[in-house]
């Protein structure tokens, strides 16, 4: 029911009716009177107004102190903010207490001023506090329904893995769209050749589901190289791209062969051929004439054969000697050019597998070379039709120019070797010999005496090799990985050694390993725990404001008992453009 503001309208109507006749000053008498009650600040005018009042909304400005006083009695009477719109909204104040929210809005409210919190305890050092994360995905066949599978989890056809998918991504390997699902909430593995379903895709039957294609599980090692060390990570190619893979354990093994590059040369290609050759050496004796190099030199005992590559008066090297046939000591070698000598002793034979290819070219030169060459065909009748490559039906009317094949090579000095193999098993330096038929063929002088394209000098030495690869732990299983695949396992940057293994496709997909936090970070940005600032139960405001002038009012409102505060002083330079971000030094306080 409302309430009438005035009554003093009514007044003379609250009087008999012989009032009007013999008491009409008496009426507006009291009729002044409550006229008088009712103007402002008396008291009738309060009492009519009393629910307007009791509403912070329509009471009179004097009275918003009372309301204060009963919801606000913490906060001082400077505060900034509107009192009415405030009583009405401190609930969300104290709702909020002990939340980064609640300081933003009292400090609106007390100076209009935005804060920072800093909480000392998210920059703890805790050991083992850090989150290590390794990705997990799944190389599948292409399916009309990959991308509705994200946000969905999935499960594979056994029925005991499950994952949620996060992303779908297409890669092109070598000519091939590779399609990767990424996973979290991984339970279980996902294995070779196995289907991907989803209970909320229901298009995807066994019968049209993506099949997973597996991912670089494991690598079964054949040839470890050396030099390497437990630890060392290793890039791995093959078919595939981006694999890494951990060196688990290394041993020694002998009869490997160290090569190493003395001259480079000139006149290469990275396509020259590279022989090594298992070396065997004689030393002989009673020589009667002079074993030259190239010269064949054969057993009269076991008929064992072979090249000579070196000799001198006491000492034969050869390579090329007959497999199963060997020479012996007593032995009577004899030369093609008829030289004899006895065996003395015999040195090297074993070993396997040793090898390296051209790593690279500097002093780089184009030549112009013949491919074709005429000393072929000095046994050819000029009187009949020739038969050279290039123009098989030339004739005695042909230019010799147009008959023999030239082509242009890129050609240097051999820089470094690469996909270096020690090989196994040797018990003597090989022979090595490295040349780029065509450029040799020419005669091309080098300057130094030498020919070019067969003038690198490249030495070997047979010894204990040091960290041989037997086993290798996977990291990054990469993308494009076939069951078999030989692969590459080889120091980022540096592809000289490398180690030979098979590809093991079996599971999904991990990617490489990353900390998700710093938490455990030593010389970070972490701190070690003090038990007053640096320690579980504190917080510090970072204010444009000495502590003392809000630390009452805060404790007061929404401070958090058991809880330690500590307040930041923050200088603004104001010389600095308020499009740029302010320096400030800071003063702790307690």
């Amino acid at each position: 029911m409302a309430i009438e503001k005035f009554v003093s309208p009514f007044i003379p109507q609250q009087f008999p009716a012989f009032y009007k006749e013999e008491g009409p000053n008496f009426i507006a008498f009291l009729k002044a009177y409550y006229e008088w009650m009712e103007n402002s600040q008396q008291t009738l005018q309060y009492a009519r107004a009393l629910l307007e009042n009791s509403d912070i909304d329509t009471t009179e400005a004097e009275f918003i102190k009372y309301f204060k006083n009963t919801y606000l009695h913490s906060l001082p009477e400077s505060i900034i903010a509107d009192k009415r719109l405030l009583v009405k909204h401190i609930l969300d104040l104290y709702r909020a207490k002990g939340t980064p929210r609640a300081y933003e809005l009292l400090f609106r409210m007390l100076f209009n001023e935005d804060i920072e919190i800093y909480i000392p305890a998210n920059f703890l050092f805790k050991p083992s506090d850090a989150e290590w994360d390794i990705p997990r995905y799944i190389e599948v066949s292409d399916s009309p329904y990959l991308e509705l599978l994200i946000g969905q989890q999935i499960y594979n056809s056994s029925r005991n893995s499950t994952a949620v998918v996060e992303t779908v991504n297409k890669k092109i390997v070598g000519n091939r769209l590779i399609h990767t699902i990424y996973l979290s909430s991984v339970n279980g593995r996902f294995k070779y050749n196995e289907k991907i379903l989803c209970s909320a895709v229901p298009q995807i039957t066994l019968d049209n589901a993506p099949t997973i294609l597996g991912s670089l599980t494991a690598v079964a090692i054949e040839n470890g190289g050396s030099g390497f060390s437990a630890g060392d990570i290793l890039d791995v190619s093959g078919t595939g791209v981006s694999g890494k893979a951990r060196v688990a354990a290394v041993r020694n093994e002998n009869g490997k062969v160290q090569f190493n590059l003395i001259n480079g040369g000139s006149g290469f290609s990275m396509n020259a051929v590279v022989t090594v050759a298992t070396a065997l050496y004689l030393n002989i004796a009673n020589n009667i004439g002079t074993f030259s190099e190239n010269e064949t030199i054969v057993s009269s005992n076991t008929s064992a054969n072979g090249t000579i590559t070196f000799a001198n008066t006491s000492l034969i090297q050869m390579i090329n000697f007959s497999t199963g046939l060997n020479f012996y000591v007593g032995d009577n070698v004899t030369g093609s050019n008829g030289a004899t000598a006895t065996v003395v002793s015999v040195i090297g034979g074993g070993g396997t597998g040793a090898t390296f290819q051209v790593g690279g070219l500097i002093n780089k030169e184009i030549l112009y070379v013949n491919t074709d060459k005429i000393t072929n065909y000095i046994n050819a009748n000029l009187s009949l039709t020739w038969s050279f490559p290039k123009n098989p039906v030339a004739n005695l009317t042909s230019v010799i120019a147009d008959t023999l094949s030239f082509v242009t090579v890129e050609a240097g000095t051999i820089a470094y070797l690469s996909n270096i193999n020690p090989g196994t098993g040797y018990s003597a330096n090989p022979y090595v010999d490295v040349i780029e038929s065509d450029v040799a063929g020419e005669g091309l002088p080098d300057g130094l005496g030498g020919t070019k394209g067969h003038n690198a000098d490249i030495t070997t030495n047979v010894s204990e090799a040091q960290g041989v690869v037997v086993a290798a732990e996977v990291i990054n299983s990469g993308y494009g990985f076939t069951p078999g695949d030989t692969v590459f396992l080889s120091t980022p940057g540096n592809e000289g050694v490398i180690v030979t293994a098979s590809a093991v496709i079996e599971l999904d997909g991990v990617g490489d390993g990353y900390w998700k936090n710093n938490k455990s970070f030593l010389s970070d940005v972490m701190k070690i725990q003090d038990s007053y600032y640096y320690q579980d139960f504190s917080y510090d405001i970072v204010v444009n404001r000495m502590l003392n002038v809000y630390e009452k009012t805060v404790k007061d409102l929404i401070h958090p008992s058991g809880i330690a505060l500590f307040g930041r002083f923050r200088i603004k330079n104001e010389l600095i453009s308020n499009q740029s971000e302010p320096e400030s030094f800071s003063l702790t306080q307690t």
